[in-house]
């Protein structure tokens, strides 16, 4: 599906970032699946859980 690498927000926190291979991109229904996956794990809140900061879509 794709990569997650380590990351920092402008304030230095730690950050995970999620980069989809290009071929999921112009999937429409992977597409929609990640945006459902993005407001569910906005969702999820706890001491442990790292929080879903932004999503984008670029082509």
């Amino acid at each position: 599906m794709g990569a997650v690498h380590l990351s920092r927000t402008r304030g230095g926190q730690p950050a995970a970032l999620k980069v989809i291979r290009r071929a999921y991109g112009s999937d429409p229904g992977f597409r929609r699946r990640f945006e459902q996956e993005v407001k569910t794990a906005r969702r999820v809140q706890g001491y442990h859980v790292v929080p879903v900061v932004d999503h984008e879509h670029q082509r």
